[in-house]
């Protein structure tokens, strides 16, 4: 029901943000992981933000939870206003980790 879900919004600065993680995630030869874990990273924080990653801490006076998850090679760093159902993105980026193959057990 589109009424459970959350208002997911940015800053222009959070879409050149994800601009500039999608130019990495080609360079890297990433590119279809990245935009499918940005996909279904915007489903997340717009059905379930309050369990979507882990969390960071809380602003009482924003009466803002703030999250950050982290989906195949990108990471979000986002708050939510449970009343409100809104998620402010705060920034977004291409993870420095990089994600290793499983090794052969002996």
């Amino acid at each position: 029901m589109s009424s459970d879900r959350y208002r997911v919004v940015n800053a222009q600065v959070v879409a050149d943000q994800f601009r500039a993680a999608l130019r990495v995630a080609r360079e890297r030869g990433t590119l279809g992981w990245a935009t499918r874990s940005a996909k279904w990273m915007w489903e997340e924080m717009a059905l379930t933000p309050e369990q979507f990653g882990e969390s960071r801490y809380y602003l009482p006076n924003a009466a803002l939870h703030v999250r950050i998850a982290f989906v195949g090679p990108l990471f979000v760093l986002f708050g939510y206003h449970k009343t409100a159902r809104v998620v402010f993105v705060r920034k977004i980026g291409y993870s420095r980790r990089r994600p290793e193959a499983p090794r052969p057990t002996p």
